[in-house]
């Protein structure tokens, strides 16, 4: 089973990633068991990776497997961009 968890910081204020891992691991498995109530106990191993993890391993910088982040202009009703979201173009047939 994967577990994603989003948007976790790069860089923690007053400790580091190896001193909060399994801290952090514990709190995403102890809030996915208020749902599934005898999930810990199915748990064999885990492995979390954190933002520096996933540059170090994966070389994505900053950890964040999106590259960039969209801004406010490239979501929903607004993508790819204003009045065209319903996929429809200027050019017929496009």
């Amino acid at each position: 089973m994967g577990i994603f968890c989003q948007y976790a910081p790069y860089e923690l204020k007053g400790t580091t990633w190896e001193d909060e891992k399994d801290k952090f691991a514990n709190r995403i498995i102890n809030t996915f068991a208020e749902y599934a109530p005898n999930f810990r106990d199915s748990i064999i191993d885990y492995e979390l990776l954190t933002p520096p993890d996933m540059e170090r391993i994966f070389g994505l910088t900053g950890g964040n497997i999106f590259h960039v982040s969209m801004t406010i202009n490239q979501l929903f009703f607004m993508r790819p961009v204003l009045g065209y979201s319903d996929y429809r173009t200027p050019i017929k047939g496009l």
